[in-house]
C-alpha cells in the first residue's frame, strides 16, 4: 500500500497507509501555477518544495539558488525565466509521478496561520503596493468599480479587501490548501509552520528540514553546507534565524 509520513506541529512523525496511489494528470493544480508558486525540485537532495506566497517563499528561493551555486541577485527571484531554479514542469509525467509518490523523495511545504497570511497580503498588495491589487482586481472592471477601489485603498479598508478577494483570486491570499491538489496532500511528508510572533517556530522547522536533506554528492546536509551560517546583515547567522531578518512579519514574504 501507498504510505505517507507527515511531521506534524508537535514534531511527531505520523505514518498512514492509503490503498490507492494518486496519479498525475495534466489538470493537476501542482502543474498549474504562477511564477510565485511552481513547486521547486532539487534532485541532489530528492526534494520537491511547494512554495506559498506570504510564507517566507522569498527566503527559501534565495536558499535554493545558493544551493545551486548562484549568487544573490537584484533580479526578481520569483521569475522562473531568471532565477535559475528547476521546477516540476521541467519533468515528464513519469518522473513527476515518481517524485510525488516515492518514499525516497521529500515533499515539503510551509504554511502560515491563515488570518496572519491574509493580513500580510492586505498590507503588502493593497496598502503598500496598491497598484498590484488595482491591476489584479479593479482595472479590468467598470470605471465605477475602479473609482471605488482607489477610494477604499486610500482609506485602507480591510473589509473591502476581504470582500473583493471572494471574486478576485490571487496566490497571495487564496487558501493555502488550494496550492496542492486534495489527492496529493497525503503525499506531503514534511509540513512546517509559521505562526504569529513565534519566529523561532519556523526557524525550528526549517532547521529540521535542512538537517534531513543529505547531498547525494558529498553526504553533507543542507544545514551544514548552507543553513548554519551565511545569513543576516553580517552573514554570520543561520537561515531564517529570528533576529536576522523580518521573515515572520515582512509583508513581502
Amino acid at each position: 500500500p501507498f504510505t505517507k509520513n507527515i511531521q506534524n506541529h508537535n514534531n511527531i512523525s505520523l505514518v498512514i497507509s492509503d490503498d490507492i496511489e494518486p496519479r498525475i494528470q495534466k489538470s493537476d493544480a501542482i502543474l498549474h501555477s504562477t511564477a510565485w508558486g511552481h513547486p521547486i525540485v532539487l534532485e541532489e537532495y530528492n526534494l520537491i518544495f511547494f512554495t506559498i506566497p506570504k510564507v517566507a517563499c522569498s527566503e527559501w528561493k534565495r536558499l535554493f539558488r545558493r544551493m545551486m551555486g548562484y549568487k544573490d541577485t537584484k533580479y526578481d527571484i520569483h521569475d522562473p525565466s531568471k532565477n535559475g531554479l528547476k521546477y516540476i514542469y521541467h519533468y515528464n509525467a513519469k518522473q513527476i509521478q515518481e517524485m510525488m509518490t516515492s518514499n525516497e523523495w521529500t515533499r515539503a511545504v510551509f504554511v502560515r496561520e491563515p488570518k496572519e497570511r491574509v493580513l500580510s497580503g492586505f498590507l503588502d498588495k493593497f496598502v503598500t503596493h496598491p497598484n498590484y491589487f488595482r491591476r489584479r482586481c479593479c482595472s479590468k472592471r467598470t470605471p465605477e468599480i475602479l473609482k471605488e477601489c482607489k477610494l477604499k485603498q486610500s482609506e485602507g479598508d480591510f473589509d473591502y479587501f476581504l470582500q473583493r478577494t471572494k471574486d478576485c483570486h490571487d496566490e497571495h491570499w487564496n487558501p493555502q490548501s488550494k496550492k496542492i491538489d486534495e489527492k496529493w496532500w497525503p503525499t506531503i511528508n514534511f509540513v512546517g509552520y509559521m505562526v504569529g510572533d513565534d519566529s523561532q517556530l519556523i526557524e525550528k522547522y526549517a532547521k529540521n528540514l535542512l538537517e534531513s536533506m543529505i547531498s547525494k554528492k558529498d553526504g553533507l546536509s543542507v544545514w551544514e553546507k548552507y543553513g548554519i551560517s551565511g545569513w543576516g546583515l553580517n552573514k554570520t547567522q543561520c537561515f531564517l534565524q529570528s533576529n536576522n531578518a523580518n521573515h515572520a512579519t515582512d509583508a513581502h514574504d
